[in-house]
Parts: C-alpha cells; structure tokens; sequence
C-alpha cells in the first residue's frame, strides 16, 4: 500500500487554479480563463518551480477551448521569465516549452520567432551551428504580418549570419531573396542596410562574382559618406571582422570594379567613378593611377607592383582567393592591351603583340582566345604564320551596303559635274 505524500502549498494552490481553470472553460467564462492561465504560472514561477512550469505551461496550451488572450498573456509572462531563471539549462528548456506552445499558432508566430532566436544564440554560443541553422532555416518570418519591419529584417539577418558560419552559402544567397534591396533603403535601417550587404559580399566573394560585390560595397561607402550621422554611430568592425572604414570600402569598390571582367556595366561605373568621386580619387592617387590605366586608350603596365595596390585587402590572405584577385588583375591589364592594339592594328604578328605587352607569345594567345570568346574584340590567329587578323571579314549585305553607298556618291559627283557643265555654258551663251 503506497502512502500518499502530504501536498504542499504550491500543490494546493496549483490544484485549485487548474479545478478553477477546468470549470470556466467548461462554462465559456473567456475573461475568467484569461485571467487564470498566466497566474498559475506565476505561482509556478515564485515557488521556483521550474520543472512544474513548463509542465503547467505545455499542459494549459493543449487543452481545447483555450482562449487566445489567456494564451498570449500566459506565453508573454513566460518569456518575461526566461533572462531570471539560474541556470543555462533551465533557460533552455523553458524556451523550448515556449516554442512548442507557439508552434503552427499564427496569433504567435512573433513568439515563436523570437523563441527560435534565443535557441539559435545559445546553440551559437555552444558551438553547435548545425542545430542553430537547423532550427532556423524553416521560419518563414516573412510571411508574418504582426511583426514589425526591423524586426523581421534582424531576424532574415540572422539567419543568413548563421548559414554564413556554417559555410553554406547557396542557402545563403536564397534567404537573402527574402529582402527587398528597395525596402531596405528606408530611412532608420541605415545600420541593417549596412550589415546585409556585408554579408552578401562573402556570399560574392566566395563565387568570385566581382561586379556585384563592388556594387554591395558601394551601397555601403554611400551611406557611410552621404550620412556622418551614421557614421558617427557604427562601430570599427561588424560581424566576420568586416572594416567599416571608408578608404578600404573605396579601395575595394574600386578595384572590384576593375579586376571585374571587362563589359558595358563595368566602363559606365568607371566613369561614373571618375565623375562622382573625384574628390576621393584625388585623394588617393593610387586608386586614380588605376582607374585611369584601366580607362586609357594606350598601352598600360602590366606589372601589378607599379601601381602600389599590393597592400590592399582584397590581395591580403585575410580575404577568400586574394591570389586569383591578383591574377585576374593582371587579366584585366593584358586584355586592355589587346583591346587597344585591336584599335591600331589590322594585322599584327603574335611576337610583336608579346613585346609590346610585356608577356609571352603563350600568354598572348590565351588572353586573345579568352577575349574572342567574350566577343571582346573580334579576330583571327593564323598559328602557321604568327598572324593575328583584326580585321572583320564583312558579310554579304554589309558589302552590298557599301557598294550602294559607292554607287549614290559616283552618281552625285556625275549630277553635280553636268550642273556645273550646263552652268558655264549658259554663262557663255549669255556672253555672246
């Protein structure tokens, strides 16, 4: 025979709330029912209670019939609770208790959210990055209408700041699709605008996509230096050690720019570049020598040495591939170099191409076939006798179009030749 252990307090206390609880959900007493739920948490609460807490909390949340003001306020009392329990492990147990009461409820799905969070940040801090993007990836938090702009950005920032810890950067690319890059021009947000674009420039830079990240560090040199104020308030460094300093945000803008491959886009940022921040060319030369190398239309340097950029971030170890950025600056210098002797010369022999480059007749030949194949300049090599061909073989209408142009201008120099013919001899006739 089993003896019963005498009920304490808190016993009594909970069993005569919850028979309260039972009958006004029978009657329908909403107000009442409302008004009981966060209090038997309370109660839970202040006798330190915890394990019965998230007992009473999962137990009150299923019952059927449960009105949602009782629900909100019993769930809302809760998380006040979570930052005052002792220990690490409490914490977590009643935020999950919480998420799970949340969970497929759309009057909670902000608590819901902001429960995931905390999961994530502790998960996070314990090193378990897979739980923590785990846990996060299946929020839609863009779909919730009651929760607030900012927050709903912060919470699309974290979950791309988490598959970025993780390495997973396809993942990371499509969660950045849930932000409208229009709507996060509002005033306000400057601080959220700025931590977005950083993480998508390690999404670019990873794909070696070198246009869009000179674009992301574009948006972020304008809003630190068109607004002081916020310049005023950012901080050094954001997360993944990102530089907010305006020289290296210029030097990167630029010379992503410039190691991008060469395109119509590319030549109109370079002007722009020149025209709107002349200023801050002039103020760094090195940057100017570039930029105008790259726009000339002469033979440039191929030695990245002369140019004294070799100190800059993007060719530092720090950054992801910083040596193919120093190859593909060296690309971008020889293809320039071919594209301006493809301007002076019909034909020109691959040796005198190397020299005039400053490379071998190899390099020549590949850099040319690479440029053939972006129909960045249009020739032919004749491998048998070292000959390059600029000259654009015309087709048959282009041929015809000039023969027709010949035709009309003989034409017209015959019609104005007999008009001058008939002219002197009426002034003759007249004469006489």
């Amino acid at each position: 025979m089993e003896i019963e252990e005498p009920k304490t307090v808190f016993s009594k206390e909970i069993e005569a709330l919850l028979n309260k609880e039972r009958e006004s959900r029978l009657n329908n007493d909403y107000n009442e029912s409302a008004r009981i739920l966060p209090e038997i948490i309370r109660i839970a609460f202040e006798s330190k209670e915890y394990e019965k807490l998230n007992h009473l909390l999962s137990l009150l949340a299923k019952k059927r019939g449960q009105p949602k003001k009782g629900l909100i306020d019993m769930v809302h009392l809760a998380m006040s609770y979570i930052e005052k329990l002792p220990t690490e492990q409490q914490k977590t147990a009643l935020i999950e208790t919480i998420k799970e009461v949340c969970e497929k409820k759309i009057f909670l799905e902000v608590e819901y959210a902001r429960c995931c969070i905390m999961l994530v940040k502790l998960n996070e801090s314990d090193d378990k990055i897979n739980e923590a993007a785990k846990i996060l990836q299946d929020v839609q938090v863009e779909t919730y209408g009651s929760m607030d702009k900012r927050e709903k950005l912060e919470f699309i920032l974290y979950q791309m700041k988490i598959m970025i810890k993780k390495k997973d950067y396809l993942r990371t690319l499509i969660v950045s699709r849930k932000i409208n890059k229009k709507n996060i021009e509002d005033a306000g947000i400057e601080d959220l605008k700025i931590l977005f674009y950083s993480y998508l420039i390690f999404y670019y830079t990873h794909e070696n996509k070198y246009f869009e990240n000179a674009e992301c560090y574009k948006a972020i040199y304008d809003t630190l230096r068109n607004k002081p104020e916020v310049r005023s308030k950012s901080p050094a460094e954001i997360d993944f050690g990102f530089s907010l300093n305006l020289r290296n945000l210029l030097e990167n803008y630029v010379m992503y720019l410039v190691i991008d491959n060469h395109s119509p886009d590319q030549l109109k940022h370079l002007l722009d570049l020149q025209i709107t921040y002349a200023d801050d060319l002039e103020e760094n030369p090195h940057l100017k020598g570039v930029v105008e190398a790259i726009l000339s239309r002469e033979l440039v340097s191929i030695d990245t040495n002369s140019y004294g950029l070799n100190n800059l971030e993007l060719f530092s170890n720090k950054i992801e591939h910083a040596q193919k950025h120093k190859d593909q600056f060296r690309k971008q210098l020889v293809q320039h170099n071919i594209r301006i002797i493809g301007q002076y010369y019909d034909r020109i022999l691959l040796k005198r191409m190397a020299v005039l480059i400053g490379v071998t007749e190899d390099v020549v030949e590949s850099e040319l076939c690479d440029a053939i194949n972006q129909k960045l300049v249009v020739a032919k090599i004749d491998r048998l006798q070292g000959l390059v061909n600029f000259k654009q073989r015309k087709n048959e209408n282009e041929v015809l179009n000039e023969w027709r142009f010949d035709i009309h201008k003989i034409l017209d120099l015959v019609d104005h030749t007999c008009n001058l013919i008939n002219r002197e001899y009426d002034v003759e006739a007249a004469a006489h």
